[in-house]
């Protein structure tokens, strides 16, 4: 048998791969093959004939220590993910046993590793992030992962640490994967509807989009999440960071390199789930073959991630949906919400539709957002466990079945994954569930969904801000409202071409499409409503902007307007009464003294203007409330 795993699992052109391996083969002798997963796995290259030493295995939370065999990575070659393919030889280097066979995954005999751009960005739009720590937080070789075995033992604090090496076979190929037994309750590596590869490895998670993808004909760069924790300006580049399948372990620097990325206008698609769920600490600092220190192992902490939910990243969380770990599960997939919304077009797709049900589309992990139902019946997120108030719910698939594994929670509400998006200076969608990638090649409202995502966010994003209206900012049916680019950060304005659209309902865009502004007329009823802007300058630079609002209804705008004025009322209450104010709107009474207080003219003045104050709040509230009476009985009769 034959086994290796790289010093560093990614790597630019002209960098030196150093390869650890160890082979109990009795001629001593291997060759390494390296190939490049695109449409297909095409070889590329390949390391000569080596001596090889047979090695023991050590513990799964030890670097294992084998000896190391360079490699410089050829300038010409592309970034992607790469597969090492370890071949035993005879004496005449001719290949001896099964270990020929060329394939993506295995349990020996292999490693993954990835070469990044030479020139970030320049030749593609999309970074794909590829997610190491999941791998190896499930990755058996050493007798045990994050989810079983022996703990390790601190050797200063004699506290015991659940910890995992990097620096052993595996980490997406060439590793053991375990396979639990239902009755372990733990997540089984045994996928029944895709038996072609184990889950917990690139195979099974990342190659199917990245073959969809290069297929398609996308531009595409390639990094791990070592690169996204060490490297804060290596999202910069890039309009568009890929999180695909399972991705669950990040580390504080991963994600405030990815919050800041979106706060500066960057977009992130999460085709993933379980996304963000484990929060970990690198540790093992080694010297590697670039003579730089990295982290060789990492720690899974079990209190850090509870202070700050994924929700605020990924408008998710694994708390508000669930997993089916073992065997078939129910068949879920999306009931599609705001069918109108650009994520959904070509589709043909309908409000309530449900689509990848048979293939199971939802788990067999999956994410969601609370959310409840406003008064017309459509499905909006509660924030009050992270999740952004701007977060659009297109897909929500329900949980029902007994067999899903819930996890404790402070809020609650309908287990469901949660299919949507929200705008923080950049966009962010998720589809929050492992088994889009599975899905992707083999269902065509997937595979559109993922196009109308990818061919949008891998433009920069831009701010739409709006709606707006010469007497407030507040949409509603029927009413002309006017919406603007955010320009702060735009290339020369002259040069740029705008196209504006607006969907749901029936709302009528006013011409001109093609300027910095746009106004459109809210719909005849309160359906949610997306606004969108694509600009370019012809010279490469492209920007995409998105907002969804509902507009309300008259009945609920007298209603809105009814809630301000009694705020307004209990504002000036406040102030009244306030012992901290320098001045008091009415100033009667003095408790401290228990006796009227001595007025000055400009009290008496401020009581003037607090009873005039008053008298305009009183009748505002009066008309509003005869206007909703008349509304109530109008809808009544």
């Amino acid at each position: 048998m034959i086994q290796g795993y790289p010093d560093r699992p990614a790597l630019r052109p002209g960098e030196k791969l150093r390869l650890h391996v160890s082979t109990d083969n009795p001629h001593k002798s291997f060759r390494v093959d390296f190939y490049r997963q695109g449409a297909e796995l095409i070889k590329l290259g390949n390391l000569a004939r080596q001596t090889g030493h047979d090695f023991a295995p050590l513990r799964h939370y030890e670097a294992w220590g084998w000896p190391g065999y360079d490699f410089q990575i050829p300038n010409d070659w592309t970034s992607g993910a790469y597969i090492a393919n370890l071949i035993e030889t005879d004496e005449e280097g001719e290949p001896i046993g099964s270990s020929e066979e060329v394939s993506a995954d295995g349990r020996n005999a292999k490693a993954l590793f990835v070469v990044k751009s030479s020139s970030p960005g320049q030749n593609a739009q999309i970074l794909y992030k590829l997610s190491l720590t999941t791998y190896h937080a499930y990755n058996y070789s050493g007798g045990g992962n994050l989810y079983v075995g022996e703990w390790f033992t601190d050797p200063i604090t004699k506290k015991k640490v659940n910890k995992i090496s990097t620096h052993r076979p595996g980490g997406g190929t060439g590793g053991a994967i375990p396979h639990f037994a239902a009755g372990n309750n733990l997540p089984n590596s045994l996928d029944p509807y895709d038996e072609g590869s184990p889950r917990q490895t690139f195979a099974h998670w990342d190659l199917p989009f990245i073959a969809w993808l290069e297929k398609n004909g996308y531009q595409v760069d390639y990094c791990t999440d070592l690169d996204l924790h060490e490297e804060r300006d290596l999202l910069e580049p890039y309009p568009l960071l890929l999180s695909v399948g399972h991705d669950e372990y990040w580390s504080d620097e991963m994600r405030a390199h990815v919050e800041a990325f979106i706060q500066q206008g960057g977009n992130v698609a999460f085709f993933s789930g379980n996304t963000c769920w484990w929060h970990i600490e690198f540790c093992d600092f080694s010297r590697c073959a670039d003579d730089k220190l990295h982290p060789t192992a990492f720690i899974r902490d079990f209190y850090t991630w509870k202070k700050n939910p994924e929700n605020s990243l990924t408008g998710v969380s694994y708390r508000n949906a669930g997993g089916w770990w073992t065997g078939d599960r129910e068949a879920v997939g999306y009931t599609v919400q705001n069918a109108d919304h650009w994520v959904y077009e070509g589709t043909g797709l309908r409000d309530g539709d449900v689509f990848g049900v048979d293939e199971r589309l939802v788990g067999y992990e999956c994410d969601g957002a609370l959310f409840t139902r406003d008064n017309h019946g459509f499905p909006v997120p509660m924030t009050a466990d992270g999740t952004p108030s701007d977060f659009v719910i297109l897909g929500i698939g329900e949980l029902v079945d007994r067999g899903w594994q819930f996890e404790a929670r402070e809020n609650q509400g309908p287990h469901a994954a949660t299919m949507g998006l929200y705008t923080r200076s950049g966009i962010v969608f998720t589809a929050a569930t492992t088994d889009w990638t599975r899905v992707l090649t083999t269902n065509t409202y997937v595979a559109k969904i993922t196009r109308n995502v990818l061919n949008r966010l891998r433009a920069h994003a831009v701010r739409i801000v709006g709606p707006l209206s010469s007497s407030n900012s507040i949409p509603v049916i029927h009413a002309d409202m006017k919406f603007q680019v955010d320009a702060t950060c735009l290339p020369n304005q002259e040069s740029l071409k705008y196209k504006w659209t607006i969907s749901g309902g029936d709302p009528v865009a006013k011409l001109p499409l093609d300027q910095p502004v746009f106004e459109a007329v809210m719909p005849s009823s309160p359906t949610p409503v997306t606004v969108t802007v694509e600009m370019e300058d012809g010279a490469g630079y492209e920007a995409f902007g998105t907002l969804t609002f509902t507009p309300l209804s008259e009945q609920d705008y007298l209603q809105f307007q009814l809630w301000n004025r009694l705020r307004e009322l209990l504002l000036l209450a406040r102030r009244a009464f306030n012992e901290d104010s320098s001045r008091l709107v009415f100033p009667l009474w003095d408790p401290s003294i228990s006796r009227a207080l001595t007025l000055s003219v400009q009290d008496l003045q401020e009581v003037v203007l607090g009873a005039q104050q008053l008298t305009r709040l009183a009748e505002q509230l009066r008309e509003l409330a005869e206007k909703l009476i008349d509304g109530t009985k109008g809808s009544k009769g």
